[in-house]
């Protein structure tokens, strides 16, 4: 009596997530809080700020800048790291009031050093 041929087993491949899956259990999510509560601690320190280009007030010619530990100060004498306490406060997406004098700063786009998309 003969045996019968055995069932060729078919590997089963694993399924691909849906996004909402993928975001559940790939930890992006914890990531994401974790970088908030960071920059929150660097907004608090009066760290320098890394999201967007430091500031200058066309009108008053207050300004932003880092000393070389990243912390931010303002300044209205141009070589002076002399900080004036004050703040410029952010209004909307790209504006920025001038506590200074109250104009409105517009955030200046990123202009990369020469050399910087070199590879």
């Amino acid at each position: 009596m003969a045996t019968p041929p055995k069932k060729r087993q078919v590997e089963r491949r694993p399924t691909l997530e849906t996004y909402e899956e993928f975001v559940a259990n790939s930890g992006i999510m914890e990531l994401a809080m974790r970088l908030r509560v960071l920059e929150a601690q660097r907004q608090a320190l009066g760290l320098a700020p890394h999201d967007r280009e430091l500031l200058r007030c066309p009108q008053c010619g207050l300004f932003e800048g880092a000393d070389d530990e990243g912390v931010l100060f303002t300044s209205l004498k141009r070589h002076s790291r002399h900080d004036t306490g004050l703040r410029f406060e952010k209004l909307t997406d790209g504006r920025w009031f001038c506590p200074f004098c109250a104009a409105k700063v517009v955030e200046p786009a990123f202009e990369p050093p020469p050399g910087f998309w070199d590879t």
